[in-house]
């Protein structure tokens, strides 16, 4: 079953929070047919998020030209040039997070200045990258 049918290319908001199961290879395929999103969350425990990585988040910032909106937590196996790619590739407004690894903040606001909302939970920061994200703002 390589042929996928969806006839959500028209959502704009997708909220899979506590989904069980999510992929890259998932993340390749919303990225692929639903290419009109504005918003996602795809958070969840440890448990349901950690099978994701950077490339995951690699597909949905090459393709979601429209998002604005992203929000993920527990996400062990992402780090910052994970997000980069969503900062480089979609015109994020809004940015949550909570659990990444290798998360530099300041670096990769620098990358995306439209953002007006930033949440970061459960993540190292140091009293230098808060003094930078200071600086930005």
């Amino acid at each position: 079953a390589s042929e996928v049918s969806l006839g959500g290319g028209w959502l704009e908001t997708l909220d899979l929070s506590g989904a069980f199961g999510l992929t890259n290879a998932a993340c390749g395929t919303l990225a692929k047919y639903l290419t009109r999103l504005t918003s996602l969350n795809v958070s969840g425990d440890a448990s349901h998020f950690s099978m994701v990585s950077n490339r995951g988040l690699a597909e949905l910032g090459t393709s979601l030209r429209r998002l604005s909106d992203f929000e993920f937590r527990d996400a062990t196996r992402v780090t910052e040039h994970g997000l980069s790619f969503l900062l480089n590739g979609c015109p994020l407004t809004r940015l949550v997070t909570s659990g990444c690894e290798d998360f530099d903040a300041p670096k990769l606001l620098r990358e995306q200045l439209s953002l007006v909302h930033l949440e970061i939970s459960e993540t190292y920061t140091s009293d230098r990258a808060v003094g930078a994200l200071l600086a930005i703002s």
